[in-house]
């Protein structure tokens, strides 16, 4: 039940927020971006490792209990 509630609640939070980012990101030329190293960024760029952990939807659901 709370686990819905939130996940409703986060849906309706990116909505409301995801033109403003866009717009925000657009503004700072970004569309253009591109990853020079091998293999996909999130994965394979060692920065990203280092400094960033990918989160997904099990691991934010694991959070919640």
């Amino acid at each position: 039940m709370l686990r819905g509630a939130f996940v409703r609640e986060t849906l309706r939070s990116i909505a409301r927020t995801q033109k403003d980012e866009a717009e925000f990101y657009a503004s700072l030329g970004l569309a253009n971006t591109v990853y020079l190293g091998e293999g996909r960024y999130e994965r394979d760029s060692a920065r990203f490792c280092q400094y960033l952990v990918p989160v997904g939807a099990d691991d934010c659901l694991a959070l919640l209990k």
